[in-house]
Formats: structure tokens, sequence, C-alpha cells
């Protein structure tokens, strides 16, 4: 629940840096913590923080010699999922469970691929359709069968056991979207947006169902479950519980590039180059690229909030940078434990 660096990749470039962290967090207060993977985590360095941060992972076994990982098709990584559960609650009924699970599915080229227990024919079908928008509709149909089956399973829990379901997407994606040359290499709509499913009991979740449709991010993610968590503590979490009554006009989010920066508040979205004062757009966030305009002006936003967002982010970066983050040891009682 931090922002990203203004140029490098935290989880590959920032190992030495220490951060907060929900599982570690959640361990803490006693939770067990799990991690699965449909794809290989090591590729973009997750392995590195997935065995700091969880008492048992799971991942695709290499291939061969060569270490290719074959990617899990959606239904064989949920069936992982329900069986380690399931194990968890033999085990330890009384201990509550954080588990991570990281899908592959819907990624590009949107293929159902992997050993998978869906019938051959509805397989060749989906991956012979010519239209990626087409393909990807169909790959979601598939992760969303398998988290409806995972939503049953955890429905025969214990009603002493409640649970809460969060499902995001970690990026949006193309899919033939036309790209202004502005924003290119910049975090807008068709490569950032992405929605945000919560699945629990109302007495986690409050009256449900519900829609929101207000700006937010990764950074709410951890100060949300936190809170549910019962963990008040301090956090470096760059953003705001997500169930808390907040006026819409505080909502707001920040997304991170190699090339620029966007923030999004009150329905609108303001960009910013990373080195160049004058690269500044706006637009309301809704709407399509074409409505793309060049500066502040009918928007919400100041030349002030462009600076502040570009000079907020520097500062973060060089702190990041300085291993300046997180100090456990001074803002959380007692030691770490298991």
């Amino acid at each position: 629940s931090v922002w990203d660096h203004r140029s490098a990749f935290i989880i590959s470039g920032s190992m030495a840096t220490e951060f907060d962290a929900l599982p570690l967090r959640l361990r803490r207060r006693g939770y067990a913590t799990l991690g699965l993977w449909g794809a290989d985590p090591s590729f973009d360095n997750q392995l590195f923080w997935a065995k700091k941060w969880f008492d048992r992972i799971r991942y695709p076994a290499p291939a061969g010699r060569l270490v290719i990982m074959r990617p899990l098709a959606d239904d064989a990584l949920m069936a992982q999922v329900i069986e380690e559960i399931a194990a968890h609650d033999r085990a330890r009924p009384e201990q509550p469970l954080y588990a991570y699970i990281a899908t592959a599915g819907t990624h590009e080229p949107y293929l159902l691929h992997g050993e998978t227990r869906l019938p051959p024919a509805h397989v060749a079908a989906v991956n012979a359709e010519p239209d990626a928008r087409a393909r990807y509709r169909r790959v979601l149909q598939t992760l969303d069968a398998e988290i409806g089956r995972v939503l049953d399973f955890l429905a025969t829990r214990p009603a002493a056991r409640p649970h809460l379901v969060v499902v995001i997407g970690d990026h949006s994606d193309l899919a033939g979207d036309a790209v202004p040359p502005e924003l290119r290499d910049m975090p807008h709509n068709a490569s950032e947006w992405t929605g945000a499913l919560l699945a629990g009991s109302r007495g986690l979740l409050g009256p449900v169902p519900r829609v929101e449709t207000f700006p937010s991010s990764h950074a709410d993610l951890a100060p949300t479950l936190l809170d549910l968590a019962g963990d008040r503590d301090p956090t470096i979490a760059m953003g705001a519980n997500l169930l808390v009554d907040l006026p819409a006009a505080q909502r707001q989010a920040v997304s991170i590039s190699g090339r620029g920066f966007r923030l999004d508040r009150d329905g609108w979205s303001l960009f910013v180059l990373r080195d160049a004062a004058d690269g500044i757009w706006t637009k309301p966030a809704w709407t399509p690229l074409a409505d793309l305009r060049a500066g502040v002006e009918g928007s919400p936003f100041s030349l002030d909030d462009a600076r502040r967002l570009r000079d907020g982010i520097n500062t973060w970066s060089y702190l990041i940078e300085q291993d300046r983050v997180w100090r456990a040891a001074r803002f959380l009682p007692g030691p770490a434990a298991k």
C-alpha cells in the first residue's frame, strides 16, 4: 500500500529496503500467511518477498532442466486454494488465515493454458478466437466461475470462521485501445484502470450489495484489511480504508509509471510528466482518452497540484533509495512472531 518508485521497479530494485507489509502485520496478530501463484513468482522477483512474508508458499514447479515454468490454469490454481484452506482448517481451526492468490489466466495473450479440467473442445474454441477482446472475456468467464467455486467452498466453513475475499487486478491492458502520443507509457486508463470486488459478511462489509465509484488504488488495500483485522498501529500505507464513510472529494488515487504520474480526484485525472515542468494534462476520469486537454484550465486541479504531485513522488523515491521508509521496531510493539 505504498507508491512505486519514480523510475525503478521496487520489487526488484529495493531488496535492501525495509517495508511494512500486510502479511507481516497479520502474522503479528496471529494469522497464518499463505501465498499461491499461477505462474512463476521469481520472474519479477516476487519470490524473494514471498519467502520473507509467507509461512507457506506454493507455485508451479519447473517444467524441465531450463527451469521454464508452465503457468497453472485458473481452475487448477483454485483447486489448490481450496485444498490449502481445507488443510489449514483441519490443522489449526482456531487460527485466522491470510491467503494471497495470484492468477495467470487473464494475462495476454488471453489463452486457456496449462493443466485444466475444462473440456478440450472448450479450450480449443477459446484459444482459436481471433478477437483479443472476445478472447479476454472468455478467459475472464473461466476465472469468474472458479472464484465462484472458492466462494461456495468458503460458505461450507463453520459459521465461526467469517471470511472476506478481495478480487483485484494488478494492472489493466490495452487490448487494442488507441492511446494519444502524449500519454504513451503514462498511467492512462487502458493500462491502469481496474476494479475491485469484495465479498464477505455484512458484519465485515456493512450493507451489501453496494457499488462505489470513487477513485481508489492498491494503496487503499492495507488500511482496509488491517482495520478489519483490528490492527490500528502506525503504518506507511498511503491510502485510506475503502469501507469508511469519507466524502467523495477526499478520495484520491496516485499512479506512477516510468514516464510520468497521475492523480485522480473528484471525477478528474491529472497527468504530469516526470521530467518536464510543462508536461501537464487533465481530463474527466470516466471519458475517452480523446478528451485529454493540455494544462489545468477548466479542471478542479491547479498548477500547484501538479507541482506537489511531482515533488511528493520524487521525495518518496529518495526515501526508498536511502532505506528511510520504515523501521518496525520504532512503530510496532513487541517482536514480530509467527
